[in-house]
């Protein structure tokens, strides 16, 4: 049986164009936890060209999260928003966009 995680980076790899991020750039990386393991994924987008990488590099953002957690949350059994504002979740904003989703979270 596949992950949810797997699914979800396979599926978001294979998408390819996406009209609405066509003047986005950036790399954000999720460090999901399993137990004493840490899959990486980097996302890519630029210009509506979204990739997916599984090596450490350098990203604009880092979100770490507990692969239980993640799963869930990908299987609808657990909604994001809430979560992120009861329990804090690690995440490193580099740079301006640090207030841009500052801004995003609380409606700014």
């Amino acid at each position: 049986m596949t992950s949810p995680t797997k699914s979800f980076f396979e599926g978001l790899a294979g998408r390819g164009h996406v009209s609405w991020l066509e003047h986005e750039h950036g790399r954000l990386r999720l460090e999901i936890v399993d137990e004493d393991c840490v899959q990486l994924f980097t996302v890519v987008f630029d210009d509506g060209e979204v990739k997916v990488d599984r090596v450490d590099s350098d990203a604009d953002g880092v979100l770490r999260a507990d692969r239980a957690w993640f799963d869930r949350s990908l299987r609808g059994e657990q909604r994001l928003l809430p979560v992120l504002l009861r329990h804090p979740v690690p995440v490193d904003v580099g740079g301006d966009r640090r207030r841009d989703a500052a801004q995003s979270f609380v409606g700014g």
